[in-house]
Protein backbone atom coordinates (compact mmCIF):
# COMPACT_ATOMS: atom_id res chain seq x y z
CA UNK A 1 0.00 0.00 0.00
CA UNK A 2 2.84 2.41 0.87
CA UNK A 3 4.57 1.54 -2.40
CA UNK A 4 1.41 2.28 -4.40
CA UNK A 5 1.03 5.63 -2.63
CA UNK A 6 4.64 6.60 -3.39
CA UNK A 7 4.20 5.68 -7.05
CA UNK A 8 1.01 7.76 -7.26
CA UNK A 9 2.76 10.75 -5.66
CA UNK A 10 5.68 10.46 -8.09
CA UNK A 11 3.31 10.40 -11.07
CA UNK A 12 1.36 13.38 -9.77
CA UNK A 13 4.59 15.33 -9.17
CA UNK A 14 5.87 14.51 -12.65
CA UNK A 15 2.68 15.81 -14.24
CA UNK A 16 2.43 18.87 -12.02
CA UNK A 17 5.96 19.92 -12.94
CA UNK A 18 4.88 19.89 -16.58
CA UNK A 19 1.57 21.67 -15.96
CA UNK A 20 2.90 25.11 -16.92
CA UNK A 21 4.68 23.90 -20.05
CA UNK A 22 3.14 23.43 -23.52
CA UNK A 23 1.34 20.13 -23.86
CA UNK A 24 2.95 17.51 -25.99
CA UNK A 25 4.73 14.17 -26.17
CA UNK A 26 6.36 14.59 -22.75
CA UNK A 27 3.12 14.07 -20.87
CA UNK A 28 0.33 13.17 -23.32
CA UNK A 29 -0.08 9.52 -24.27
CA UNK A 30 -2.26 7.74 -26.83
CA UNK A 31 -3.02 4.06 -27.41
CA UNK A 32 -3.65 3.42 -31.13
CA UNK A 33 -5.68 0.30 -31.86
CA UNK A 34 -8.69 -1.25 -33.57
CA UNK A 35 -12.08 -2.27 -32.15
CA UNK A 36 -11.98 -5.48 -30.05
CA UNK A 37 -8.20 -5.17 -29.67
CA UNK A 38 -8.13 -5.15 -25.87
CA UNK A 39 -7.62 -1.39 -25.74
CA UNK A 40 -10.36 -0.91 -23.11
CA UNK A 41 -8.68 -3.53 -20.94
CA UNK A 42 -5.32 -1.78 -21.38
CA UNK A 43 -6.79 1.66 -20.65
CA UNK A 44 -8.46 0.32 -17.51
CA UNK A 45 -5.12 -1.16 -16.43
CA UNK A 46 -3.40 2.22 -16.91
CA UNK A 47 -6.12 3.93 -14.89
CA UNK A 48 -5.77 1.50 -11.99
CA UNK A 49 -1.95 1.56 -12.07
CA UNK A 50 -1.69 5.37 -11.96
CA UNK A 51 -5.06 6.92 -11.03
CA UNK A 52 -3.59 10.45 -10.94
CA UNK A 53 -3.18 10.30 -14.72
CA UNK A 54 -6.55 11.36 -16.12
CA UNK A 55 -7.67 9.02 -18.89
CA UNK A 56 -10.49 9.02 -21.43
CA UNK A 57 -11.73 6.55 -24.01
CA UNK A 58 -11.80 7.74 -27.62
CA UNK A 59 -11.52 11.50 -27.13
CA UNK A 60 -10.86 12.20 -30.82
CA UNK A 61 -13.36 9.63 -32.10
CA UNK A 62 -16.08 11.58 -30.31
CA UNK A 63 -15.26 14.83 -32.06
CA UNK A 64 -15.01 13.10 -35.45
CA UNK A 65 -18.52 11.68 -35.26
CA UNK A 66 -20.33 14.78 -36.61
CA UNK A 67 -18.01 14.80 -39.63
CA UNK A 68 -18.88 11.18 -40.38
CA UNK A 69 -22.62 11.62 -39.88
CA UNK A 70 -22.61 14.47 -42.40
CA UNK A 71 -21.46 12.00 -45.05
CA UNK A 72 -23.53 8.99 -44.05
CA UNK A 73 -26.17 9.30 -46.78
CA UNK A 74 -23.52 8.67 -49.39
CA UNK A 75 -22.66 5.27 -47.89
CA UNK A 76 -25.80 3.99 -46.10
CA UNK A 77 -24.59 0.40 -45.58
CA UNK A 78 -25.04 0.42 -41.81
CA UNK A 79 -25.56 3.78 -40.15
CA UNK A 80 -24.52 2.76 -36.66
CA UNK A 81 -21.13 1.40 -37.69
CA UNK A 82 -20.36 3.15 -40.95
CA UNK A 83 -20.01 6.55 -39.32
CA UNK A 84 -16.76 5.20 -37.88
CA UNK A 85 -15.54 3.14 -40.83
CA UNK A 86 -15.96 6.17 -43.07
CA UNK A 87 -13.10 8.13 -41.54
CA UNK A 88 -11.14 5.06 -40.46
CA UNK A 89 -10.53 4.12 -44.10
CA UNK A 90 -11.03 7.46 -45.91
CA UNK A 91 -8.07 9.65 -44.84
CA UNK A 92 -9.09 13.13 -43.72
CA UNK A 93 -7.19 16.29 -44.76
CA UNK A 94 -3.84 16.76 -43.02
CA UNK A 95 -4.98 19.87 -41.15
CA UNK A 96 -8.27 18.41 -39.89
CA UNK A 97 -7.03 17.57 -36.39
CA UNK A 98 -4.88 20.62 -35.68
CA UNK A 99 -7.70 22.97 -34.72
CA UNK A 100 -9.50 20.28 -32.73
CA UNK A 101 -6.33 19.35 -30.88
CA UNK A 102 -5.66 22.99 -29.96
CA UNK A 103 -9.21 23.97 -29.00
CA UNK A 104 -10.40 20.74 -27.37
CA UNK A 105 -7.52 18.58 -26.17
CA UNK A 106 -5.12 21.24 -24.92
CA UNK A 107 -7.62 22.85 -22.48
CA UNK A 108 -8.74 19.43 -21.20
CA UNK A 109 -7.42 17.74 -18.08
CA UNK A 110 -6.78 14.43 -19.83
CA UNK A 111 -3.32 12.96 -20.29
CA UNK A 112 -4.09 9.57 -21.82
CA UNK A 113 -6.59 8.46 -24.46
CA UNK A 114 -7.14 5.28 -26.41
CA UNK A 115 -8.28 5.67 -30.02
CA UNK A 116 -9.54 2.77 -32.12
CA UNK A 117 -9.87 4.16 -35.66
CA UNK A 118 -6.80 6.34 -36.06
CA UNK A 119 -4.24 4.32 -38.01
CA UNK A 120 -4.16 6.79 -40.90
CA UNK A 121 -3.56 9.67 -38.51
CA UNK A 122 -0.39 8.46 -36.80
CA UNK A 123 1.63 11.02 -38.85
CA UNK A 124 -0.28 13.82 -37.10
CA UNK A 125 -0.66 12.39 -33.62
CA UNK A 126 2.97 11.31 -33.28
CA UNK A 127 3.87 15.02 -33.28
CA UNK A 128 1.61 15.69 -30.27
CA UNK A 129 1.57 12.46 -28.22
CA UNK A 130 3.75 9.64 -27.10
CA UNK A 131 2.11 6.75 -28.95
CA UNK A 132 1.90 3.01 -28.56
CA UNK A 133 -0.03 0.75 -30.94
CA UNK A 134 -1.95 -2.31 -29.78
CA UNK A 135 -2.46 -5.21 -32.18
CA UNK A 136 -4.73 -8.21 -31.67
CA UNK A 137 -4.64 -10.98 -34.26
CA UNK A 138 -7.91 -11.83 -36.00
CA UNK A 139 -7.83 -15.42 -34.71
CA UNK A 140 -8.08 -14.01 -31.17
CA UNK A 141 -10.66 -11.37 -32.17
CA UNK A 142 -13.39 -13.29 -34.00
CA UNK A 143 -16.08 -14.34 -33.51
CA UNK A 144 -17.30 -11.38 -31.50
CA UNK A 145 -20.45 -9.29 -31.05
CA UNK A 146 -22.31 -8.59 -34.33
CA UNK A 147 -21.88 -4.83 -33.89
CA UNK A 148 -18.10 -5.22 -33.63
CA UNK A 149 -18.00 -7.54 -36.62
CA UNK A 150 -20.09 -5.02 -38.56
CA UNK A 151 -17.39 -2.43 -37.94
CA UNK A 152 -14.77 -4.58 -39.63
CA UNK A 153 -17.08 -5.45 -42.50
CA UNK A 154 -17.65 -1.74 -42.92
CA UNK A 155 -13.90 -1.13 -42.85
CA UNK A 156 -13.72 -3.43 -45.85
CA UNK A 157 -16.64 -1.79 -47.65
CA UNK A 158 -15.33 1.68 -46.88
CA UNK A 159 -11.88 0.73 -48.15
CA UNK A 160 -13.44 -0.37 -51.42
CA UNK A 161 -15.15 3.04 -51.91
CA UNK A 162 -12.16 5.22 -51.02
CA UNK A 163 -9.93 7.10 -53.45
CA UNK A 164 -6.32 6.09 -52.88
CA UNK A 165 -4.61 8.03 -55.67
CA UNK A 166 -2.11 9.37 -53.12
CA UNK A 167 -1.49 5.86 -51.74
CA UNK A 168 -0.21 3.61 -54.57
CA UNK A 169 0.02 0.47 -52.43
CA UNK A 170 -3.55 0.83 -51.17
CA UNK A 171 -4.76 1.56 -54.70
CA UNK A 172 -3.14 -1.67 -55.91
CA UNK A 173 -4.76 -3.61 -53.05
CA UNK A 174 -8.17 -2.20 -53.93
CA UNK A 175 -7.68 -3.17 -57.59
CA UNK A 176 -6.69 -6.68 -56.51
CA UNK A 177 -9.86 -7.08 -54.42
CA UNK A 178 -12.40 -5.43 -56.76
CA UNK A 179 -13.25 -8.44 -58.98
CA UNK A 180 -13.61 -10.83 -56.03
CA UNK A 181 -16.74 -11.82 -54.10
CA UNK A 182 -16.66 -12.71 -50.40
CA UNK A 183 -19.00 -13.92 -47.69
CA UNK A 184 -19.93 -11.58 -44.85
CA UNK A 185 -17.46 -13.17 -42.45
CA UNK A 186 -14.68 -13.07 -45.04
CA UNK A 187 -15.29 -9.33 -45.45
CA UNK A 188 -15.11 -8.98 -41.64
CA UNK A 189 -11.71 -10.69 -41.59
CA UNK A 190 -10.40 -8.75 -44.60
CA UNK A 191 -11.45 -5.48 -42.97
CA UNK A 192 -9.38 -6.47 -39.93
CA UNK A 193 -6.34 -7.18 -42.12
CA UNK A 194 -6.68 -3.94 -44.10
CA UNK A 195 -7.10 -1.67 -41.09
CA UNK A 196 -4.30 -3.28 -39.12
CA UNK A 197 -1.97 -3.19 -42.12
CA UNK A 198 -2.38 0.59 -42.13
CA UNK A 199 -1.90 0.75 -38.34
CA UNK A 200 1.27 -1.38 -38.39
CA UNK A 201 2.70 0.28 -41.50
CA UNK A 202 2.48 3.75 -39.97
CA UNK A 203 3.68 2.44 -36.63
CA UNK A 204 6.82 1.17 -38.32
CA UNK A 205 7.33 4.32 -40.38
CA UNK A 206 7.06 6.62 -37.36
CA UNK A 207 8.78 4.28 -34.90
CA UNK A 208 5.70 3.80 -32.73
CA UNK A 209 6.15 0.81 -30.37
CA UNK A 210 3.72 -2.05 -30.96
CA UNK A 211 2.18 -4.09 -28.16
CA UNK A 212 0.42 -7.35 -28.97
CA UNK A 213 -2.63 -8.57 -27.11
CA UNK A 214 -1.18 -12.09 -27.19
CA UNK A 215 1.87 -10.93 -25.22
CA UNK A 216 -0.26 -9.07 -22.70
CA UNK A 217 -2.16 -12.28 -22.05
CA UNK A 218 0.61 -14.86 -22.26
CA UNK A 219 3.96 -13.46 -21.10
CA UNK A 220 5.06 -14.56 -17.62
CA UNK A 221 4.94 -11.72 -15.04
CA UNK A 222 8.65 -10.78 -15.12
CA UNK A 223 8.82 -11.00 -18.91
CA UNK A 224 5.68 -8.85 -19.17
CA UNK A 225 7.24 -6.25 -16.88
CA UNK A 226 10.34 -6.05 -19.09
CA UNK A 227 8.21 -5.96 -22.24
CA UNK A 228 6.00 -3.08 -21.06
CA UNK A 229 8.87 -1.10 -19.57
CA UNK A 230 10.64 -1.20 -22.94
CA UNK A 231 7.57 -0.02 -24.85
CA UNK A 232 5.99 2.53 -22.49
CA UNK A 233 7.87 5.51 -21.00
CA UNK A 234 7.48 7.04 -17.54
CA UNK A 235 5.32 8.48 -16.08
CA UNK A 236 2.81 6.27 -17.91
CA UNK A 237 4.63 3.05 -17.11
CA UNK A 238 4.72 2.05 -13.47
CA UNK A 239 5.54 -1.34 -11.98
CA UNK A 240 1.89 -1.64 -10.97
CA UNK A 241 0.83 -1.88 -14.62
CA UNK A 242 2.06 -5.44 -15.35
CA UNK A 243 0.76 -6.62 -11.97
CA UNK A 244 -2.74 -5.40 -12.79
CA UNK A 245 -2.65 -6.92 -16.28
CA UNK A 246 -1.56 -10.30 -14.88
CA UNK A 247 -4.31 -10.17 -12.27
CA UNK A 248 -7.10 -9.42 -14.76
CA UNK A 249 -6.09 -11.26 -17.94
CA UNK A 250 -7.76 -14.43 -19.26
CA UNK A 251 -5.70 -16.77 -21.42
CA UNK A 252 -8.48 -19.33 -21.71
CA UNK A 253 -10.89 -16.86 -23.33
CA UNK A 254 -8.35 -15.89 -25.98
CA UNK A 255 -7.38 -19.48 -26.80
CA UNK A 256 -11.05 -20.49 -27.12
CA UNK A 257 -11.58 -17.79 -29.75
CA UNK A 258 -8.62 -19.10 -31.74
CA UNK A 259 -10.17 -22.57 -31.91
CA UNK A 260 -13.58 -21.29 -33.07
CA UNK A 261 -12.09 -18.86 -35.61
CA UNK A 262 -10.39 -21.64 -37.56
CA UNK A 263 -13.81 -23.23 -38.23
CA UNK A 264 -15.44 -20.11 -39.68
CA UNK A 265 -13.91 -19.98 -43.16
CA UNK A 266 -12.25 -16.57 -43.17
CA UNK A 267 -8.54 -17.33 -42.96
CA UNK A 268 -7.77 -18.52 -46.50
CA UNK A 269 -8.77 -15.20 -48.11
CA UNK A 270 -6.77 -13.32 -45.45
CA UNK A 271 -3.65 -15.31 -46.29
CA UNK A 272 -4.16 -14.61 -49.99
CA UNK A 273 -4.50 -10.87 -49.35
CA UNK A 274 -1.52 -10.76 -46.98
CA UNK A 275 0.68 -12.56 -49.51
CA UNK A 276 -0.30 -10.01 -52.15
CA UNK A 277 0.35 -6.97 -49.92
CA UNK A 278 3.68 -8.36 -48.74
CA UNK A 279 4.91 -8.45 -52.34
CA UNK A 280 3.98 -4.76 -52.68
CA UNK A 281 5.50 -3.74 -49.33
CA UNK A 282 8.17 -6.30 -48.40
CA UNK A 283 10.04 -3.95 -46.07
CA UNK A 284 7.15 -3.47 -43.62
CA UNK A 285 8.64 -5.14 -40.51
CA UNK A 286 5.45 -6.49 -38.94
CA UNK A 287 4.40 -9.19 -41.38
CA UNK A 288 5.02 -11.81 -38.69
CA UNK A 289 2.17 -10.22 -36.73
CA UNK A 290 -0.33 -10.11 -39.60
CA UNK A 291 0.35 -13.62 -40.92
Amino acid sequence: MIKKTLIALMVALSLSIQADTPRGKAHDFMIMSSPSSGSSFLLKSFTEAAPEITTIAEFFNRILRPFSISRIKKFPHNQETYVYAEYAMHPLPDDYFEERYTKLWQPSKHHLTKEVFMGFYIPFFQKKFTLVSLYRHRRYTFPTKPLKENLFQDFYKSFMTANYEKYPTLKAIKTFLEPKTFTRFQEVCLGHVLYNYVLLKYSAEYKVPVLTYANLLNLPPEALKTYLKKKIPAPFYTDELPKIIVKERSKEFCNHKGTVYQLMGGEAVCQELIAFIEKLDPDMPYWHLLE
